[in-house]
Order: structure tokens, then C-alpha cells, then sequence
């Protein structure tokens, strides 16, 4: 599934609050600086244009997880013709089918002798991206209700006539 410039650029923006999200997590301090930070160059024109010098860069690595997310819901809306998923546990099946499809070898290849120094149930790449996908579905669900509220409730004449309202005593 291909992804949009536009798409792209915005899904670079959204890693940088998901990786500054995932950075106030994170203990370890080789994982906590593999994420991003605000001095990483942008990694396209609309981030360039939207730092005014206290923007949070995300790391490539995160943008990649990031993208990867975005196919699995793109592929998810296809499926359901666009409405929301209803059913428990969507999260873990997105982050199990991104889990899947990645290469995390080369992922973080920065990390690599961090990963051997803890033990196989406390790997810190794997507990990385689980956590990227996690914030990333949060900001992509919370955005997906939002839409399916607008759609569902009607015109709200007060909020865009407020003024004209108040005159008429009304």
C-alpha cells in the first residue's frame, strides 16, 4: 500500500509528539535518545516549516514504525469500508501485523549491543516499538472518533452563530 507525500509528511509530525510521548516513558537513557530530539534535522519540508525552534524531531527509525502503523490502518479502513473497527483488542492486532512486517534487525541498529546487555523477556527494541505503535494507534483512534462524532451529530448552529444568538436573546 502506498502512502501520499502529504500522508507522509503529516505521519513525520505526529512521530515527533509520539516519539517525545515515548520518550517520557522510557528509563533507559541509549533508548531514550534512539527516539528523536528537537536538535535532529527535519525530515521533510513540512516539518521544516512547522519548527519554530522547540519542535520535536522524531528519529527515522520512528517514522518508519510510524508509516508502517499508518499502512496497517489504511489496510483496517479498507477492510471495514471505512467505518471504525468493533471489536477489543485492535491494538494488539495492529501492533502484531506492524510487529510482522518490519525488519527490526535493521530497525535500530544503534541499539544493537543495548540489546544484548538485558535479558530476553526485557528487550528494549521490541518494548520501543511496541510502545511507538501503541502511542501512534491512540493519536490515529482518538482522530478516527472524532471524525465518526462529526458525521454522526448534527450542525451545531450555536457554536457558529454565537453572536447573532446572543443579540436576539435567544
Amino acid at each position: 500500500m502506498r502512502i501520499s507525500e502529504y500522508k507522509e509528511a503529516v505521519i513525520s509530525y505526529i512521530g515527533g509528539f509520539v516519539a517525545k510521548a515515548v520518550a517520557k516513558k522510557t528509563p533507559c537513557h541509549e533508548c531514550y535518545h534512539a527516539l528523536g530530539s528537537r536538535y535532529n534535522t527535519a525530515s521533510s519540508q513540512f516539518l521544516q516549516l512547522k519548527d519554530r525552534g522547540n519542535l520535536y524531531k522524531p528519529s527515522q527509525r520512528v517514522t518508519t514504525v510510524c508509516k508502517e502503523t499508518e499502512k496497517c490502518f489504511q489496510r483496517m479502513l479498507t477492510a471495514t469500508d471505512g467505518k471504525l473497527p468493533q471489536c477489543e483488542g485492535i491494538v494488539g492486532a495492529i501492533t502484531t501485523s506492524v510487529l510482522s512486517t518490519i525488519n527490526i534487525s535493521s530497525l535500530f541498529t544503534e541499539l544493537d549491543d543495548h540489546m544484548y546487555d538485558s535479558t530476553v523477556d526485557d528487550n528494549h527494541i521490541y518494548a520501543l516499538i511496541k510502545e511507538i505503535i501503541s502511542c501512534y494507534c491512540k493519536v490515529r483512534l482518538y482522530h478516527l472518533g472524532k471524525e465518526a462524532t462529526s458525521k454522526i451529530s448534527d450542525k451545531n448552529i450555536r457554536k457558529k452563530l454565537t453572536k447573532l444568538v446572543l443579540f436576539n436573546h435567544q
